[in-house]
């Protein structure tokens, strides 16, 4: 016992030792390579900067919208209610949302099949435009003069291509006083003056706002209608907020802060439009569903009436019978039924 005691005694300090050694060694390692590792952090620091100063940031705009249950039936008339109800749940109205209707009519209003863009220096050409502001058409000498470096705007009102040339991109270079050039590769297609439509070989382009320095290529492309209202459906989310509260929340992403506001500006406008005109259209069917039915109840109440004066004239009474009143109260009510939905 007294042996393995002694043993254990020994052992310890020993490797105390060892370890404090190890510990020496790591750390002159580390003091050696101290040159290798604040070059490696500063590198990494310089490009964790550049990133963040160069990178195209992406926005997001957001909006509500309440959902309410209604029925497009009348409450008084309870057989047309059972035909015209259409109660709209939430996971309908996200549909609606994002289907080619709603989105469709936005790609039209904003042109949303037509994407131009200036044409920056690769890496870093657009994040130096964007850090320029708006302060005008930035200029870079030399051999980068056909780049956009900041400032420039371009606006195309209306532009069409052959359906050959759909989806694929030309380049439109800014001249002197307003002109241009439109290009697919190292052909010619037109020259063309801000402001004034152009026409030839089946395209044409209407450009209502060009700043630029002459000799600036900006690239530009037409997408297919379908095309346009997909891509629309990638960038915009429709989710119900809470569990069955009928307020839907859209969302938008995009580079351009002012266009995604517009964008999502005009879906919503898209969709209450499309409401209204589907109640419209719910209202005209009672309508026409009232115009077929009063005839035939005016012609019920016509030979109650006959009924009722000959059962007056055989028994000399006035009452009027149960059955009488309430053809009286329903066509009465039809009346006021069918001068709400005219006035609707």
């Amino acid at each position: 016992m007294e042996f393995r005691a002694v043993t254990s005694e020994k052992s310890q300090p020993e490797t105390f030792v060892e370890d404090e050694n190890e510990l020496g060694k790591l750390l002159g390692t580390l003091i050696d390579g101290r040159h290798i590792i604040l070059a490696v952090t500063a590198l990494f620091a310089l490009v964790g900067l550049l990133y963040a100063l160069f990178a195209t940031p992406i926005y997001r705009a957001d909006a509500l919208l309440q959902v309410e249950e209604k029925s497009s039936g009348m409450a008084s008339i309870t057989d047309m209610g059972e035909l015209f109800s259409a109660d709209s749940s939430a996971v309908t109205e996200i549909e609606v949302l994002r289907s080619r209707m709603v989105l469709g009519g936005v790609v039209d209003d904003l042109h949303h099949d037509v994407v131009v863009t200036p044409r920056y220096f690769p890496i870093f050409g657009k994040g130096t435009a964007r850090m320029s502001g708006d302060t005008g058409p930035g200029v870079m000498p030399f051999l980068f003069s056909s780049f956009a470096w900041g400032g420039e705007i371009i606006r195309v009102s209306q532009f069409a291509v052959p359906d050959a040339y759909m989806g694929k991109k030309l380049t439109l270079v800014a001249g002197e006083k307003g002109s241009y050039r439109l290009y697919f590769a190292d052909e010619l297609i037109l020259d063309g003056k801000v402001g004034e439509l152009a026409s030839a070989n089946g395209f044409s382009i209407l450009i209502t706002d060009l700043v630029s320095r002459p000799g600036v290529e900006f690239l530009i492309k037409m997408k297919s209608r379908t095309a346009a209202v997909r891509d629309l459906q990638k960038s915009l989310a429709v989710s119900e907020r809470g569990n069955r509260t009928g307020i839907l929340a859209l969302s938008f992403d995009g580079e351009e802060p002012q266009r995604i506001k517009q964008t999502l500006d005009s879906i919503s406008k898209h969709y209450l439009m499309q409401n209204i005109q589907r109640m419209s259209a719910e209202a005209e069917k009672s309508l026409a569903f009232l115009d077929e039915q009063l005839p035939g109840i005016k012609t019920r109440l016509n030979a109650a009436e006959d009924a009722l004066n000959q059962y007056r004239l055989e028994h000399e009474s006035v009452d009027l019978s149960l059955e009488t009143k309430a053809i009286l109260e329903q066509i009465v009510n039809l009346d006021a039924q069918l001068n709400e939905m005219t006035y609707k």
